[in-house]
C-alpha cells in the first residue's frame, strides 16, 4: 500500500512514521478509522500524539484521515495489546 501525508491545524499524518496509527473497524455496515497524528505544537518541532476517530474511506485514505483529523472524535490512549500468535 502507497504511503501518504496529512497536515492540517498544526498537526501531521504520516503513515510511513512509527508514531502515526491507523485502525480501521467496521461497526453496523460502516467502515470507522482511529488515528492517531502528531500535533507538531506552535514552532513545528513538537511530537505530541494526539487520537481522534470518525468514518473511514478506504478510496480516500487521505482524505479520510484528513477529515477525522479535523472533526473527529476524540479517544484516549489503549493499553498495549498482547501479541498475538
Amino acid at each position: 500500500m502507497e504511503n501518504f501525508k496529512v497536515e492540517t491545524g498544526g498537526m501531521i499524518f504520516d503513515s510511513s512514521d512509527p508514531d502515526c496509527l491507523l485502525f480501521v473497524a467496521d461497526a453496523c455496515g460502516e467502515l470507522y478509522a482511529f488515528v492517531q497524528c502528531l500535533d507538531c505544537g506552535h514552532d513545528g518541532a513538537q511530537r505530541w500524539p494526539k487520537r481522534y476517530w470518525g468514518p473511514f474511506s478506504w478510496y480516500d485514505r487521505a482524505g479520510s484521515v484528513q477529515r477525522i483529523m479535523q472533526t473527529g472524535g476524540k479517544w484516549p490512549r489503549l493499553p498495549d495489546w498482547p501479541e498475538v500468535q
